[in-house]
Parts: structure tokens; sequence; C-alpha cells
């Protein structure tokens, strides 16, 4: 079962900066990736992962897991669009920019000790 979890966090300006400069990052991580999507027509998450990750670790300042995520986050944005019917086949693949991306945890990327979240 999945569960979504939204909460506010408390955090110093110091540490606001530095998940400022987190989403910064992760969304030029996930706009490094479109080129990729388009060209090759691929937004299958075990492709695009074994086509970009090793770039994408070279060129961002991610960690191994956030790469992951940015590139799970991608895949998840261009599989609605052909959801929706904007991409076919006989066509080219719309653009996207990831301007205002949120940042994708998930059980590698966090961890929770009592009232503390450690991002």
């Amino acid at each position: 079962m999945m569960r979504t979890a939204s909460i506010r966090l408390e955090a110093s300006t110091e540490q606001a900066e530095a998940l400022a400069a987190l989403r910064s990052a992760y969304a030029d991580a996930c706009n490094r990736l479109v080129p990729i999507v388009r060209a090759h027509r691929l937004w299958n998450r075990v492709g695009l992962h074994q086509r970009t990750y090793n770039a994408l670790r070279a060129q961002t300042p991610l960690g191994s897991q956030m790469c992951c995520n940015a590139i799970f986050s991608v895949c998840k944005a261009y599989k609605a669009q052909k959801e929706l019917g904007r991409i076919r086949k006989d066509t080219s693949i719309p653009g996207t920019r990831f301007d205002r991306a949120s940042v994708h945890f998930d059980k590698r990327t966090y961890s929770l000790k009592g009232e503390t979240v450690s991002l």
C-alpha cells in the first residue's frame, strides 16, 4: 500500500538554503533528461536509467538515489503526457520544463527519528 505524507518542515535559514539548492539541482537534472527522452522516444524508467545515469551523476551534484528519483520524475511526467494523448507515434515528443519541480523523496532518501526528519 502506498502512502503519501505532506508535512510542514521547520527549517533554519541554513537548512532552507540547502533544500533550495537541492531543488534547483534536482530540476536541472530533470531538465538534462528531457532532450534524451525527446531524441530517443525513451520514457521507460529502466531504459532511461541505463542511458543516462552515469552522465547524470557526473554532471550534477546529486547523490545516487536522487539521480534515480530524477529519472523517475521525468518518466512519470512523460507517461502522464502519453496517457493524456499528447504523445502520438507519428508526432514529435513535446518538450517539458521542470522549473518548479518538487523533489521526490522516497524511503531511501529520508528517515524519521522521533519528531525529526533527516533528508
